[in-house]
């Protein structure tokens, strides 16, 4: 589908889901914002209180009430806040029980208040209820392929991506790298294709080395 003459972005429809690619910025440089020079709070501390102390911070998000869930991977656990950073409880701890968390990329919030945790040592989605009491965990619908959940839709299905795609061409370059995203049930029992994207440009030296990627957002994808 071609965007119209002059049109900044195009849409259309796959799996269910609405694609929009932005060809160019709408926004003008006096419609910019600022974030403030000095954080309006801070949770965390090089040397104090265990509950504060973090190893391998890998998501930060809020619920609908303020509370702050805060998914430290080194400590394979979850931690909640209040909207003004006390400290009210953890959840999870290492292993590959009901609950339990070994390496996770992903933690946010799923329908309501409840939050999920992509747990890709495990291949699992664990969902834990607003109070982060563990409700239920299935594996990934792939799980012999490297796809990564990285959110969920408004509908409870879940997005899932490749990593990146991009071979050695045979000669030196900038070459663009593409991820699969695919969606799968709520309960992970199917999954349908939305397509493939670009979602960075992989530089490789004459030797066959990955030099570096560019243009990449961690995660790779936004919904």
């Amino acid at each position: 589908m071609q965007p119209p003459q002059g049109s900044t972005f195009n849409v259309q429809d796959s799996a269910g889901l609405r694609i929009i690619t932005n060809h160019r910025p709408r926004w003008r440089s006096a419609d910019a914002w600022e974030v403030s020079a000095r954080p309006v709070l801070r949770i965390g501390q090089l040397d104090g209180p265990l509950e504060f102390t973090f190893g391998n911070i890998r998501a930060v998000g809020w619920l609908r009430d303020g509370r702050i869930f805060v998914g430290d991977e080194q400590a394979h656990s979850i931690s909640l806040f209040s909207p003004e950073g006390d400290f009210l409880e953890t959840i999870g701890r290492e292993g590959q029980g009901p609950g339990e968390l070994q390496w996770f990329l992903t933690v946010a919030r799923y329908r309501q208040d409840s939050v999920f945790v992509y747990d890709y040592a495990q291949r699992a989605v664990s969902i834990f209820d607003p109070d982060l009491n563990f409700v239920r965990r299935f594996r990934s619908p792939v799980p012999q392929d490297n796809y990564w959940v990285c959110c969920a839709l408004g509908d409870g299905r879940f997005v899932l991506f490749t990593p990146g795609n991009s071979r050695y061409a045979g000669e030196p370059g900038l070459f663009p790298d593409t991820s699969i995203i695919i969606v799968s049930a709520p309960d992970g029992s199917s999954v349908d294709t939305v397509g493939a994207f670009e979602i960075a440009t992989t530089a490789w030296d004459e030797n066959g080395r990955r030099k570096g990627n560019f243009l990449r957002a961690y995660g790779g994808i936004t919904v």
